[in-house]
């Protein structure tokens, strides 16, 4: 058996749709090995919550051979994209977030500080343990822990939720799906790491940006 890896026209390109068999997790590894490719996923759901999986281990077969006759309707959802730029004008991309992108602190008990931007416009100053930005999908996961919305999920929109803020006025804001949000840190000597659907992309320090 061959290894599918990602990019590599030969498995890609002449796959017609993907099954992943598990949970939200295994969900969210198969988008990344997809890349990009607009792949529809047939989810069964083997896993403990399944917000992302569309159906039961007993509906298998019946989904299967209903996608094999053409009888079923594919939907979209909107994924989150975005990049690093460094204090040095270094910049590297995150991939892109079907869940959400977590600014989080490095070191535990250590609170980080960050300026937020909506479209070049200054929002607030946050500090707390970080901040997720979910997408509608996201919204059920990490976010609602966190006091975050529930989004419908045709919703465009994004959620800015700040991860245990330090003063009450600190609260989750929606935006439009159109906007470009930049988080920068301000706090010196407190680096942060950056995750998507749940994997450490980068490490940031004091003047680095999240631009989203």
């Amino acid at each position: 058996v061959e290894e599918i890896k990602p990019n590599d026209p030969k498995c890609l390109f002449s796959v017609s749709h993907v099954i992943s068999i598990g949970g939200d997790g295994t969900v969210l590894r198969a988008l990344k090995l997809i890349d990009g490719n607009e792949i529809p996923i047939i989810s069964i759901n083997m896993g403990t919550v399944g917000f992302l999986t569309e159906f039961s281990e007993e509906e298998t077969f019946k989904i299967i051979d209903k996608v094999v006759m053409g009888n079923y309707e594919i939907e979209k959802r909107t994924k989150l994209g975005g990049k690093i730029k460094f204090k040095n004008n270094k910049e590297i991309k995150i991939s892109d977030a079907l869940n959400e992108v977590v600014i989080t602190t490095k070191n535990p008990a250590k609170m980080l500080h960050f300026e937020v931007f909506v479209n070049g416009d200054f929002v607030e100053s946050v500090r707390s343990d970080g901040i997720i930005v979910p997408t509608p999908t996201g919204s059920t996961a990490y976010s609602l822990s966190a006091g975050g919305p529930i989004i419908e999920p045709l919703v465009d929109g994004f959620v800015i939720v700040p991860i245990c803020p330090f003063k009450l006025s600190s609260r989750p804001i929606v935006v439009n799906g159109n906007s470009e949000i930049r988080i920068r840190l301000i706090s010196p000597g407190k680096p942060a790491l950056v995750v998507v659907d749940g994997d450490v992309e980068a490490k940031i320090d004091f003047g680095d940006e999240v631009i989203l």
